[in-house]
């Protein structure tokens, strides 16, 4: 292989490993608000692409980790047989290995996750539209994975779908509106509503966690009918 040729593999390699790096963090930071909000800001293809891709959180993480773990992998070897080339074996596969370490933690994994984290609705229009398209050309895989590993993930979770329920940075998101609000009402600050704020967040999340262990207890251990008593065992044991 030409060198010129190698070279320009790693850096389309590392600038592919950036794209689905960048694109994970930021699509899987939306929440339903966000997408809430573009309904009234935008309804282009990209907008569309974004709304496709988040409806399936199991299929999109197959997508990216997929596209991401192939060009990862693809490139290391091609910079590893470059090294070989000019350095020999001994040298060539520790150099080789550094430098791609390097340059994939920073340029691929730090920088556009750092990026995505801050702006996840801007980057996430701006690679919606060529992940989708990456997205549906998998399709047959998402199939076996459906058949094959989707029920694996819910024998061993119990079942559980976290769509169903509020996460915790969704739970914290409702209660600093809820502090919003108040603020706006004139009566913020107040050491009772901060007491009850506190202890609604922390109700919510206590059921939360009950359901998901009560139902993962009884899937692992075989409490098979028993899922109910040994719930509300628990919301007792907790105090919910």
């Amino acid at each position: 292989m030409p060198v010129l040729g190698a070279i320009l593999i790693i850096i389309a390699c590392l600038a592919a490993s950036a794209f689905f790096s960048g694109s994970e963090t930021a699509l899987f930071r939306l929440r339903s608000h966000d997408l809430d909000g573009d309904d009234k800001e935008a309804v282009g293809p990209a907008d569309a692409a974004v709304r496709d891709l988040t409806s399936s959180s199991s299929r999109l993480l197959v997508t990216i980790l997929l596209g991401n773990n192939v060009v990862n992998i693809l490139g290391a070897s091609v910079a590893s047989g470059l090294a070989i080339h000019f350095l020999g074996v001994e040298a060539g596969i520790p150099v080789a290995t550094i430098v791609m370490t390097i340059l994939v933690l920073v340029f691929c994994e730090i920088l556009p996750k750092a990026v995505a984290a801050r702006h996840p609705r801007g980057v996430s229009r701006m690679v919606g539209l060529p992940l989708y398209l990456f997205h549906q050309m998998l399709r047959p895989i998402h199939g076996l994975f459906d058949r094959v590993i989707e029920p694996l993930v819910r024998r061993v979770t119990g079942g559980v779908d976290s769509n169903s329920s509020l996460g915790s940075e969704e739970v914290l998101r409702l209660a600093r509106e809820a502090l919003q609000d108040v603020d706006d009402a004139g009566s913020l600050h107040t050491e009772a509503h901060w007491c009850r704020t506190v202890a609604a967040t922390t109700a919510l999340m206590k059921h939360q966690f009950t359901v998901f262990f009560a139902q993962l207890i009884n899937n692992l251990f075989g409490f098979v009918g028993h899922g109910d008593s040994f719930s509300q065992y628990l919301h007792q044991s907790l105090g919910d």
